[in-house]
């Protein structure tokens, strides 16, 4: 199944995007294979969560790279899977982080909201026309904070799966 919606993120325009049903799906797997040696090779993980490990189709492959901080390392990585998600027609909302990843059970056992500082390669990206920041730059990549969990994430009638490593 396809959607349309025009992005441009960095170098890279796409207006047909994949609808996605599981880890399994084979355009995930497809996608995950290309880039999971190149982020292991870095010293890097890649953590999934939101809506590819619920019971429904997502629009978005929604992730976290974690490990060390070495910048000149992070940059190419993030900078490859965004390339990879376009080339797949997988939409790639992947992030470096250095903070601790949200986990729904810590939260349901009274842990409460936290916030995440993320990283992005590109100062921002334009989604059907919506000019969308991504914070501000530092060491050449730029950060912006978001609170979680999400109060539309809340609002939906969600598993609330911890994030899962895939690289």
């Amino acid at each position: 199944m396809k959607y349309y919606k025009k992005v441009q993120y960095g170098p890279h325009t796409r207006t047909n995007w994949n609808k996605l049903v599981s880890l399994d799906h084979y355009i995930v797997r497809e996608f995950l294979d290309e880039i999971r040696e190149p982020i292991r090779n870095a010293g890097l993980q890649l953590w999934t969560f939101g809506g590819i490990l619920e019971p429904w189709t997502t629009e978005d492959f929604d992730g976290a790279l974690t490990g060390h901080s070495d910048m000149s390392i992070i940059k190419p990585c993030l900078e490859l899977i965004i390339s990879a998600g376009f080339r797949w027609g997988v939409y790639p909302d992947i992030k470096y982080t250095n903070t601790p990843l949200f986990h729904w059970s810590r939260y349901a056992e009274g842990g409460g909201p936290i916030n995440c500082v993320y990283g992005s390669p590109y100062s921002h990206k334009v989604i059907n026309d919506q000019w969308i920041s991504n914070g501000e730059e530092m060491d050449g990549i730029w950060w912006r904070a978001q609170r979680h969990p999400l109060a539309k994430t809340i609002a939906k009638n969600h598993m609330f799966k911890d994030p899962i490593q895939v690289a």
